[in-house]
């Protein structure tokens, strides 16, 4: 299970007074017997949080591969300068 789910498991049971165990593998059954729909209000919530966690990570993902996927190319006159002063051509970005 991802760090995420972990997280968002623990608040909810924290929401509900409970201990979450994350190398519990839990039943429906089990989820049931916890009354759920009593805290709906909170699950939505932690539910919205990571829906909106999600999308942040999706935008960071593709903005991320965007930019790994650029070349950055040194002009001309750059490439002579450092050439002449005998410095490393490595850009570090």
């Amino acid at each position: 299970m991802c760090f995420y789910q972990v997280w968002y498991w623990r608040q909810i049971f924290h929401g509900m007074g409970r201990e979450y165990d994350s190398l519990k593998q839990y039943k429906v059954a089990e989820l049931i017997h916890c009354h759920l729909v009593v805290y709906s209000q909170l699950i939505d919530s932690i539910l919205s949080s990571a829906i909106e966690a999600y999308g942040v990570e999706r935008q960071f993902s593709k903005i991320q591969s965007f930019w790994m996927e650029r070349e950055f190319k040194l002009s001309e006159h750059m490439l002579d300068s450092a050439e002449k002063s005998g410095q490393n051509n490595t850009l570090l970005l």
